[in-house]
C-alpha cells in the first residue's frame, strides 16, 4: 500500500470464496493522490468490517440522469408531499389562510384593500410563489392579494393545478402586454419594453397589462425563472423581462427597504411587495396607493418581530 497518502477503508460484506471464506477489509487510495507509476495492492486481512454509512436518498437531479421519467415523477412527489405537509401544518396550527399568520396575529382585519386608479388600473399581478415560501409568514407577496384583491393572484410553484391555471392565463394574454419582473442582464426598463397607457383616451383599447412576479428568495427566484420556462411555458418563450427604475429615480415616498422580516445579503435588495409597489408607481399609480402597500409590509414585519420577542421571553421564563 502507498504510505503518506490519504487512504479510505471500505468493508466488503459477506464471505468471499476467492479468499478462503474470510471477510475482507479493502483499503483504497484516491487515484489523484497516488504517485505517478505507483501500483496499488489490495490485500486480504482478518478483521471486523467497518460500519457502512447510511445511504442518502436519491435526489431528483440524479434520478433524472438515470431515468428521466422516474426522476420527474420523484420531483412531482416531493412537491406534492411538501405542499400537503404545509397544508396540514397550517390547519393544525390554526393559521389564517390569507395572511399565513397565527390566528392571534391575523392581519386581515388590519389591512384594508385598495383600488388602483392609475392608467393601468386593470393590471394583473401574477405571483409565481416558490413552494418553500408557501405559508411562510415572513413572505410579503401574500400581502398583494389582500391589498389589491382584483389585481393580484397567487400561483404556487410545484402545484400542478396552480401551474395549469397560470399557463392558461399566460396563453390568453397578449404577448405584447405580458411582462416578467426579474432583474436579469436581458431585462429592460419598463418604459422601453411595452407600450403603456397614459391619460389620453385613444390608448384605452389596449389589452390589460399582465406582470409575472417571481416570489421567493433571490436564490429561489433564479430557480423559478427556469421552472417557469420548463413547467409552465413548456418551451414557449419567456415574457419580456423588465426591471425597476434606477435608485436615483425612486419616488419621494420611498425611504429605502422597509422589510425587517428577512435580512438581505445586499442593502439594495427589496422584498416582493416593495418591488410591486415601485412597479405600480412607474405605471402611473399615485403615491398614496403605493405607500399603502409598503405600510402593509411594515405591519407584517412588526407582527413577526413581536412574535419572535414573545418566543424569546417564553424561552427565558422556561429557563
Amino acid at each position: 500500500l502507498l504510505s503518506g497518502h490519504r487512504l479510505r477503508r471500505r468493508a466488503v460484506r459477506g464471505p468471499s470464496p476467492a479468499w478462503g471464506g474470510r471477510r475482507l477489509v479493502v483499503t483504497m487510495v484516491c487515484p489523484r493522490l497516488a504517485a505517478p507509476g505507483a501500483r496499488l495492492a489490495l490485500l486480504p486481512c482478518e478483521g471486523r468490517p467497518l460500519r457502512s454509512r447510511r445511504r442518502r436518498p436519491l435526489t431528483p437531479a440524479v434520478a433524472k440522469l438515470v431515468d428521466p421519467v422516474a426522476g420527474a415523477a420523484l420531483q412531482e412527489k416531493i412537491y406534492a408531499d411538501v405542499l400537503d405537509a404545509k397544508r396540514r401544518q397550517i390547519a393544525r396550527q390554526g393559521r389564517c389562510e390569507s395572511c399565513w399568520h397565527l390566528s392571534r396575529d391575523c392581519l386581515c382585519s388590519q389591512l384594508q384593500p385598495t383600488q388602483l386608479s392609475g392608467p393601468e388600473r386593470d393590471v394583473q399581478i401574477l405571483l409565481y410563489v416558490h413552494f418553500k415560501e408557501y405559508f411562510n409568514a415572513g413572505n410579503t407577496g401574500k400581502l398583494l392579494p389582500l391589498a389589491m384583491p382584483s389585481n393580484a393572484r397567487v400561483f404556487v410553484h410545484g402545484d400542478t393545478e396552480h401551474e395549469a391555471k397560470l399557463r392558461e392565463e399566460l396563453l390568453l394574454a397578449s404577448p405584447a402586454r405580458t411582462l416578467l419582473l426579474f432583474p436579469s442582464p436581458e431585462s429592460r426598463p419598463l418604459g422601453g419594453a411595452v407600450q403603456l397607457r397614459t391619460t389620453s383616451s385613444h390608448q384605452h383599447d389596449l389589452a390589460p397589462l399582465r406582470v409575472l412576479v417571481l416570489d421567493g428568495t433571490w436564490q429561489h427566484a433564479r430557480g423559478l425563472r427556469r421552472m417557469l420556462a420548463r413547467r409552465v411555458l413548456r418551451g414557449d418563450p419567456l415574457p419580456t423581462e423588465v426591471c425597476l427604475a434606477p435608485e436615483v429615480s425612486r419616488p419621494a415616498f420611498w425611504k429605502g427597504a422597509s422589510s425587517i422580516a428577512r435580512s438581505q445579503a445586499h442593502g439594495d435588495r427589496i422584498c416582493t411587495a416593495e418591488a410591486v409597489a415601485l412597479l405600480l408607481h412607474e405605471l402611473g399609480e399615485d403615491d398614496q396607493t403605493c405607500q399603502h402597500i409598503i405600510k402593509m409590509v411594515e405591519r407584517n414585519s412588526e407582527v413577526l418581530f413581536h412574535r419572535r420577542s414573545r418566543g424569546a421571553r417564553a424561552n427565558l421564563r422556561a429557563t
